[in-house]
Order: C-alpha cells, then sequence, then structure tokens
C-alpha cells in the first residue's frame, strides 16, 4: 500500500520542516512542524482528497489526482484556499485557529496555521472516563458560542460541529479548527451535503435550509456527547421516530434551564430550534 503521509524532516517551501503526522482525514493532512524562519512550532494542513489523489513518491511526494478525477481535485483545492481566506478573515477572534501562510507545491496546496498545545473536546471526554462534568463544560464552551457568534456575524456558518474540531489549549482556553466545510450564508446558493453522523443537522443531508441554526444544532450536539458520552441519535433516525433520551435519563444531574437549551437546540424542525448563537448564549448563561 502506498504511503500517503510526507516523511519527516522534509521541509516545505524553504521554510517549513515536517516534524510528525498529527491526524489525516478524508480530505487532507495534518503535521506538526517547525518554522525554520522563526523557529517555532506550527501546524501544516496539506490537501490531499484520499478518494481521488495519490501519491508519487517517485516525484517525491508529490501530489496527482487520479485518472478522471482531475475536475472534482481542482475543486477541492479551491475550496481549500477559500478555508485559508476565511480562517484570515478571522485572525481576530482569540477563539479560532490563526492561519499565517497559504503556498501551493508538490501539485497541491498548503495552509499553516498556530499549533495548538492541549486536547480535543473528545479526548477531554476520555479522559474523564466518557463524560464531562456539566459545571465544568459549561465553564468551557461559553467562550465558544461567543465566538460562533461573531463567526457568524461575517457571514459563514462552520457546519463541522463536534467534540474533535474544538479544542481546549493548555490554559484551558478554548479554539474552534477544521473550517474546511464552512460555506457564507449570503444568498440562497446550494451548499455541498456534508455530515458527521450524531452531530450533523437534518437539513445538513440536503443541500438547502443550511443557516447559522445548523451550528446550534452541532454545538448543542456535542454538548449532549461530552454530558452522557453517547452520540445523539442521528436526525434521521429521530426523522424516523427513533427517540433521544434527555441527559438526565442517562444519569446527568444538570441545571434543568440549560438542559433545556440543549434540547431545544437539537430540535428537528428549524423552526422551532434556537436560532443563532446569540439566543443559544443567553439560554445557557442568562446574558449576552
Amino acid at each position: 500500500m502506498a504511503q500517503m503521509h510526507l516523511n519527516e524532516g522534509i521541509v516545505l517551501d524553504g521554510r517549513y520542516r515536517l516534524d510528525r503526522q498529527l491526524g489525516m482525514g478524508g480530505f487532507g493532512i495534518t503535521y506538526k512542524a517547525t518554522d525554520l524562519r522563526l523557529d517555532r512550532p506550527v501546524a501544516v494542513k496539506e490537501y490531499f482528497p484520499n478518494y481521488c489523489a495519490a501519491r508519487l513518491p517517485e516525484w517525491e511526494g508529490e501530489v496527482r489526482p487520479l485518472d478522471g478525477m482531475g475536475r472534482h481535485f481542482v475543486k477541492g483545492m479551491d475550496r481549500f484556499s477559500d478555508e485559508a481566506r476565511r480562517l484570515a478573515q478571522l485572525s481576530h477572534l482569540p477563539s479560532v485557529v490563526h492561519v499565517n501562510d497559504y503556498f501551493e507545491a508538490n501539485g497541491t496546496a498548503y495552509m499553516v496555521m498556530d499549533f495548538v498545545e492541549g486536547q480535543t473536546l473528545k479526548q477531554m471526554v476520555d479522559k474523564f472516563g466518557g463524560r464531562i462534568r456539566p459545571e465544568m463544560l459549561m465553564s468551557l464552551i461559553g467562550p465558544a458560542v461567543s465566538t460562533l457568534w461573531h463567526v457568524h456575524k461575517k457571514g459563514l456558518i462552520h457546519r463541522d460541529l463536534s467534540p474533535d474540531n474544538i479544542m481546549i489549549r493548555s490554559d484551558n482556553s478554548v479554539c474552534l479548527i477544521d473550517f474546511g466545510n464552512a460555506r457564507s450564508t449570503d444568498g440562497d446558493k446550494s451548499m455541498t451535503v456534508a455530515m458527521k453522523q450524531g452531530f450533523a443537522a437534518p437539513e445538513q443531508y440536503s443541500t438547502r435550509g443550511q443557516d447559522t441554526y445548523t451550528d446550534v444544532y452541532g454545538l448543542c450536539a456535542t454538548l449532549y456527547y461530552c454530558l452522557t458520552g453517547r452520540l445523539p441519535t442521528r436526525a434521521v433516525d429521530r426523522l424516523a421516530g427513533k427517540p433521544l433520551p434527555w441527559p438526565r435519563e442517562m444519569g446527568v444531574v444538570m441545571d434543568r434551564v440549560q438542559e433545556q437549551a440543549i434540547m431545544d437546540g437539537l430540535e428537528l424542525q428549524t423552526n422551532l430550534r434556537i436560532r443563532n448563537m446569540e439566543a443559544l448564549y443567553r439560554r445557557l448563561f442568562g446574558q449576552k
């Protein structure tokens, strides 16, 4: 089987030395690297859609689209470039991972971001034996809600909120990562179907109807998972009649107002769901 990731020690763009692979998804590979010019750690994200591309080791790791997949590869790289620009527009927000550079090499594209020391909410859930105490979770999540409110004011929705995409830094501050599925809310343009089972709102199974309330669903699903240790019932299964148990039914002892807010954020019908992050913040914390 051909190797997908680049080897440690490779220097990209004459500046970024790859130290180790951090993670791999369907659309890219993330590495911890060293910025040799500034002598500091960074994260480098490589556009590598493994469903439509392959690496050519004989050409020093060059990435090429598979036969007949060139159009898909180029379209995805355009979206990757858009993600870099979107994140650069949000660089004033302390709770959004900062992009410092973007360049193309090896037949593909790379994004250079701050290296975030810490753990994801998913890792924190595992560390605490499957659940995070409500009071701890709420103290951590407030800045994420506030930051998403500012992101939405910029006309963007994240569309991929989950415990894997919310980092808790070593100083306990929060950082939102992976805006690869983010889209503009301007106009009535069709959006790609994007979903992470259990965290995706029902409208994400379609190409229309996604808005700020879509992120409300994703964030409330994330809170639900962190509190209960269980994936929320998939939206499509709920539409077919399968219930979504309340956290209290799984032994979670928490403020009933906050619990109600989370469940209202998980309403299947958008007209019944909490509409935006400002309203969610008020429901969870009583102010904004």
